[in-house]
């Protein structure tokens, strides 16, 4: 992925990430931030990006129903440092709280960005 064309897309979209996403992400004031709703096969999902322009730091967080998963990648090279999973909390739809656990990447760090590369893919 081009970093520079997912940093031109966030500027053309921004959007907010609720509080509790934005402090399990790491979300910094002067980072960029978009928030997408999109399907795919079927199911519903929530991306929350938050990049740091200076770092090239992207945190991306998937919300699936009440669950969700968190990366960190420095420049986008499919490299995370780790993986957060965890539960969504949800009082009258929205979020109030995330009960999350950190996780060596694995398999599911692939699934996460297949999902990311089919929602990038359909935007651009």
């Amino acid at each position: 992925i081009d970093l520079h064309a997912l940093i031109k897309w966030m500027k053309a979209h921004p959007g907010l990430i609720p509080k509790l996403v934005a402090h399990e992400m790491g979300h910094q004031k002067g980072d960029l931030s978009s928030a997408v709703h999109f399907s795919l096969n079927n199911k519903r999902y929530t991306i929350f990006l938050s990049c740091n322009e200076v770092e090239l730091l992207l945190r991306v967080c998937l919300v699936e129903g009440n669950d969700f998963i968190l990366l960190k990648d420095n420049g986008i090279r499919e490299k995370s440092h780790y993986l957060t999973v965890g539960d969504v909390v949800r009082q009258r739809g929205r979020i109030q709280s995330l009960i999350s656990s950190r996780r060596a990447p694995g398999d599911r760090a692939n699934q996460f960005y297949s999902i990311f590369w089919a929602w990038w893919k359909s935007v651009q």
